[in-house]
């Protein structure tokens, strides 16, 4: 497979997996109130920006999907700790 190989196989797998956690981002507006919920699609969509325009290194790439869905995961429990955000 080489490390060209290797770094396209992981971006593969970057993208794909930011693209499984937009889901949860889509459907976040079932938790929060709706004012906030385009606060969580531009830190989505920056996130992908950042994963583009860094691309040939695949640490980037891999880390998106894991800061997406730890912040969201973060953010909805402030939310609900501090601003009573319930479903």
């Amino acid at each position: 497979m080489g490390i060209r190989g290797g770094r396209t196989a992981a971006q593969v797998v970057g993208f794909a997996g930011h693209l499984v956690v937009g889901v949860f981002y889509l459907a976040v507006g079932l938790v929060v109130p709706g004012p906030v919920i385009p606060l969580f699609w531009a830190f989505w969509v920056l996130l992908a920006v950042l994963a583009v325009k860094h691309r040939e290194d695949p640490r980037w790439v891999l880390a998106t999907p894991v800061v997406a869905i730890f912040t969201l995961l973060a953010a909805v429990s402030l939310g609900e700790a501090v601003f009573d955000w319930t479903a």
